[in-house]
Parts: structure tokens; sequence; C-alpha cells
């Protein structure tokens, strides 16, 4: 994916990648392991805890149903290749998410949303100096997901998705004369899977790890 103006061919690549991931969300609802991010949500201000009864406390940090907004920021790992046989990760070495998911609550368990994630890409081998290399990665689509023990302060959840992902590339330099082009690629995300760690820092907000596997295949586009 697992992250311009050329004219497009027919191609049928396969793409995959596995994301590690910090993830902040903030409920009325609801991420491995590298960058830290931030998340608004629509609920009130949580109250800090006054009461030394567990249960009560457990009870004051389960959502129930309503809006939900997420943030999520980490790093990516491309995996498969393009249609002519190159290896992803000869188009970028790494990609950098900055993923935005809202949806609602529909009880304490059940999560469902929509997502958007813009990947800022690595450059690859062979770029810097008088080249230089830039890519990013977009994707988006709906999801769902079940959280296992919503009352209490940890609480472990799953997830599934699927969607729709563009990889663009372009390169420019001088070499034996100045130069340029750009590319890109698109297809279909079959499915994502999804499995974290939510950890209940305040009523309506949590923080914690979580990590990804998504499956696509780039059905046009014109990257070598």
């Amino acid at each position: 994916m697992q992250t311009n103006t050329s004219p497009r061919r027919s191609s049928s690549s396969s793409s995959a990648k596995a994301i590690a991931l910090i993830r902040a969300a903030r409920w009325l609802c609801p991420g491995g392991i590298a960058f830290a991010a931030l998340a608004i949500g629509t609920g009130a201000l949580a109250d800090q805890y006054t009461s030394a009864d567990q249960a009560s406390r457990r009870t004051s940090l389960s959502a129930t149903h309503g809006p939900s907004l997420g943030l999520r920021a980490g790093y990516g790992v491309p995996l498969g290749s393009t249609a002519q046989g190159y290896d992803l990760k000869g188009n970028l070495s790494g990609l950098i998410p900055l993923w935005l998911e809202v949806g609602y609550r529909l009880n304490p368990n059940i999560f469902l949303g929509g997502f958007f994630q813009f990947g800022f890409g690595l450059s690859p081998e062979g770029c810097g100096g008088s080249i230089n290399c830039s890519q990013n990665d977009m994707r988006f689509g709906l999801q769902a997901h079940y959280h296992f023990l919503p009352a209490k302060i940890y609480d472990p959840w799953i997830g599934i998705g699927a969607g729709y992902e563009i990889l663009h590339q372009s390169v420019s330099g001088n070499l034996f004369g100045p130069f340029s082009g750009s590319g890109s690629a698109s297809g279909f995300e079959f499915g994502n899977v999804q499995a974290g760690l939510d950890l209940k820092i305040s009523k309506g907000f949590t923080l914690g790890p979580f990590a990804t596997f998504t499956l696509a295949q780039f059905s046009s586009g014109d990257l070598a």
C-alpha cells in the first residue's frame, strides 16, 4: 500500500503494509509502537477520578454510545511488487501515516465508521544528492471495531476494514541535465485487520498501541 500527471496504463500489482502505531482517541468512543498522536472528540471533558470504588470507576470510564473521533500515527512497511516485478521498496522504503477515523459507537462493544489516511513516504536508496524523490500514499474506506472489555481500564480490541488506495511518486534532479517525472498507482484495498489495546486515560479519552496489516491490489497506474 501495508505508503502525477503522467498518463496511466493498465497494470495489476499487489501491495501490502504492516503498520505499527500509537493511537489516541476521544469518545462519546474509541493504537506497534512508534509515534504518539492526539485526538479530539465530541464528548465532554473527563472528570477526575473522585471515587475509590473500583467498580464505579470502571463504569464511569465505559463509553455507551455516541460519535467518535480518533487520530493515529506510526510507521508503515511496504510489502509486495509492482506489475513489472519491481519490489515496492524500490519506490518507497517506509511510510509515516496520519490516520483519521470518524464513526459511531453503537454500544460499548461495537464501533462503526470511516477512515482517511495520508502517508508521507520515505525515499528509497538511489534518492538523495542530485536526485530528489517524493512519495505519498492515500487510503480511505470503512471499518468496524469490536471491544472486548469496554468497562475495564485496559480494553483489547480487534477491527476489520476495506477501502481504496492511491500511491504517488515524483522524481527530479540534474545528472547529465535536468529531468523530472512522476507516476501513480491506485486500486482497491481488499481488507485490513487491526488489533490494539486501549488504555482509558479518563472518561471519553483513550491511548494505546495497535498494529494493522492491509492487503491491496493496484489495478491501474504507471509506477515502475
